[in-house]
């Protein structure tokens, strides 16, 4: 993604909320 290069810290953060809710749903 193109945007990942422009922000890697902003894409960083999106992907770690994702992961939260990824995990939050397992439990």
């Amino acid at each position: 993604v193109a945007s990942m290069g422009l922000d890697p810290a902003k894409h960083l953060g999106c992907e770690l909320t994702h992961m939260q809710q990824y995990l939050h749903d397992l439990n």
